[in-house]
């Protein structure tokens, strides 16, 4: 398979059943991690992409654009024999620690703060239950909207109480709660890239967060941490969150079908997944229960353990590779 018809398909943005076909479509997408201009243009990253590139005698361009870096990529990509899969993993990895140096730094302080957001239930009350998803601007129209000459607000003070009293505390929970599932997936997807049987991407991409690998296979796997989802458990006819964590021992692919096959249609994607099932809200703050029993994890993984789960979205049908990590 050619570059430039790996290249267009990424582009295109194409689903990933389609793009896992492309022969070759690993070493791309390693290759598309480091000479992200978001990642490239960075100083300490730049110069270690320039030495490589100089070492293999291909020259790096003065000024580092998506126009300018194509070039070298499909120099990379073709240069099969003597640019070697390990020597691509091992610049790829350079390149992570030192993109990923300052949240290093930082991570004390965010852990404290992510536990300091687990003592709030109000906040999760507000930002989570009441608000799902991204409907945060429906629920802050509701009311507001004129529906009926009886639930008309025709006061500006009446109009500032209900933002005081509901709007405020809702927008304010949605926030802190938004903040709180990005900062600690991001801290877990971290302690995973750090991993000897992962390569990382080094920052956000389509098709893969991180790769794990067996040898010289590459399994590209996005990170999703969940709660059991109310719905699950309406739908299965279970008793409660216990109940469903049980059941999810017994046949974890169940609850993988399921959230492959609820997701949002704003959000959605066919990559295989890597699960992170936390039993309670609070428990994303302990990130380093969750570190610790997802690197137990990764220690024992062999290629067996992975499972292929079979789905279907809007008469589509898709097969992907995934897993169910259970956090207690």
């Amino acid at each position: 398979m050619s570059f430039d018809e790996i290249h267009n398909s990424y582009q295109r943005a194409v689903p990933f059943k389609e793009f896992k076909r492309l022969d070759n479509y690993i070493r791309y997408l390693r290759i598309r991690t480091i000479f992200d201009p978001k990642v490239s243009r960075l100083k300490d990253i730049k110069q270690e992409l320039s030495e490589f590139l100089v070492e293999h005698h291909i020259q790096f361009p003065k000024k580092v654009s998506w126009e300018t870096i194509v070039g070298p990529m499909r120099e990379v990509y073709e240069r099969k024999e003597d640019i070697t899969d390990e020597e691509l993993d091992d610049l790829v990895r350079r390149a992570y620690r030192i993109y990923s140096a300052n949240l290093e730094e930082r991570m004390d302080r965010l852990i404290e703060s992510l536990r300091e957001v687990s003592e709030h239930d109000e906040w999760f009350e507000n930002g989570w239950r009441r608000v799902r998803g991204d409907r945060l601007r429906e629920f802050m129209l509701k009311g507001i909207k004129f529906r009926s000459p009886r639930r008309m607000i025709t006061s500006l003070e009446e109009l500032i109480r209900l933002i005081n009293n509901e709007k405020i505390p809702v927008a304010k929970g949605w926030v802190i709660i938004s903040w709180y599932d990005q900062y600690s997936t991001l801290i877990v997807e971290h302690f995973i890239k750090r991993h000897e049987k992962v390569v990382p991407t080094v920052r956000e991409m389509r098709y893969a967060n991180f790769f794990v690998t067996f040898g010289t296979t590459y399994i590209p796997m996005d990170l999703k941490i969940t709660y059991i989802p109310d719905g699950y458990i309406k739908e299965r006819n279970l008793k409660g969150v216990e109940d469903a964590l049980l059941k999810v021992r017994e046949d974890p692919l169940d609850l993988a079908r399921w959230l492959y096959e609820n997701q949002g249609r704003t959000r959605f994607d066919d990559n295989n997944r890597l699960y992170i099932v936390v039993r309670d809200w609070k428990l994303k703050a302990n990130v380093k229960n969750i570190e610790k029993q997802v690197l137990e994890y990764l220690n024992k993984l062999e290629p067996q353990q992975l499972k292929k789960v079979k789905w279907s979205y809007d008469t589509e049908n898709y097969e992907n590779i995934t897993d169910v990590i259970i956090i207690e």
